[in-house]
């Protein structure tokens, strides 16, 4: 990780603005012959107050939750809690929503640990079917040619489970490289477990790995990669 632990003054203000609607950013996906694919949306406190949403959001994480790293029992309440009180308050976090080219959500996508200099991918998911071939792909690859340029990245990492082989051929994809493999320890809680990169109390180590996958500004110059 590159930078700071905090976002600058400029970051935040952007993200702050994204999410109370003040600015907009609707970012195109689109296939590489140019066709309109669908577009990413940042979740802003309007669209965040729909009950819809939180029921979508919440079944969508039910139904992928054993790719996360906090296993528990989703509930459209918990996801309305989770934006109200945790990403959109937050200037280092920008939460996304994905939509077809009809409109229709099927997916989100967002940032957290925003710095100066870098980001964490966070919250990739793709919720419901596409017509589009290949549309994760090029929805992920135009939102982070959005992040470099309005946020200023140098560098972009993340963090997805070894065994989680769809995720980490779509990272490969748009252009991330391994970086670490790490050790693993579940602990377990009231309502799942949650995997730990580190040992704590309670915590016992298991044969899942971590992969840290890094992508630098550098060589992400076209956001839309060719099939």
């Amino acid at each position: 990780m590159s930078g700071g632990s905090e976002p600058t003054a400029a970051q935040a203000a952007l993200v702050t603005a994204l999410k109370a609607g003040e600015q907009r950013a609707v970012i195109s996906v689109r296939s590489p012959a140019g066709e309109v694919l669908g577009t990413v949306e940042p979740i802003t406190y309007d669209l965040a107050a729909d009950c819809r949403l939180h029921e979508t959001l919440s079944r969508w994480r039910a139904e992928n939750m054993a790719v996360f790293l906090t296993v528990f029992q989703s509930t459209p309440e918990k996801t309305a809690a989770f934006l109200a009180h945790v990403s959109l308050p937050a200037p280092s976090r920008l939460f996304c929503l994905l939509r077809d080219a009809t409109g229709t959500p099927v997916g989100n996508v967002g940032l957290c640990n925003i710095a100066e200099g870098s980001a964490e991918l966070d919250n990739v998911l793709l919720g419901a079917r596409t017509a589009a071939s290949g549309f994760m792909r090029y929805a992920t690859s135009a939102f982070l040619g959005w992040s470099f340029r309005a946020l200023g990245f140098h560098q972009i990492y993340l963090y997805v489970l070894e065994d989680n082989a769809r995720a980490v051929r779509l990272y490969e994809a748009v252009g991330f490289q391994r970086r670490e493999r790490l050790p693993l320890w579940r602990r377990e809680t009231a309502e799942g477990y949650d995997l730990l990169r580190w040992g704590a109390p309670g915590a016992l180590p298991i044969s899942t790995w971590l992969l840290r996958m890094i992508l630098s500004s550098g060589p992400f110059t076209d956001p839309m990669i060719p099939a």
